[in-house]
């Protein structure tokens, strides 16, 4: 029998187009657009009203301000995101 000789793959390393702040941008944006989904589903459909004081049930406030909250997180990140596309690199300027 004779054996053959497997010839081995050069080392490969990865090389990243988009800088970090790229793909920062890009994570932060689809945290935010999945609570605005959620959020807004649960303004549009509300939950049944609950007994009591409105003190003690305010849980339609806090998914209001969740999206606020999610809607001034993704408007800043788009004011990064113009910014970034003069400051980038050139994959950042996709041009």
């Amino acid at each position: 029998m004779v054996a053959k000789m497997v010839e081995r793959a050069p080392a490969q390393s990865a090389v990243y187009v988009y800088e970090a702040p790229m793909r920062l941008w890009h994570w932060v944006n689809a945290l935010s657009i999945v609570v605005l989904g959620i959020t807004g589903y649960f303004i549009s459909h509300p939950l049944p009203t609950m007994p009591g004081e409105a003190i003690d049930n305010f849980l339609m406030g806090y998914i209001r301000f969740a999206h606020f909250a999610a809607a001034y997180i993704f408007a800043i990140g788009f004011a990064f995101r113009i910014y970034w596309a003069f400051a980038g690199n050139s994959h950042a300027r996709q041009m």
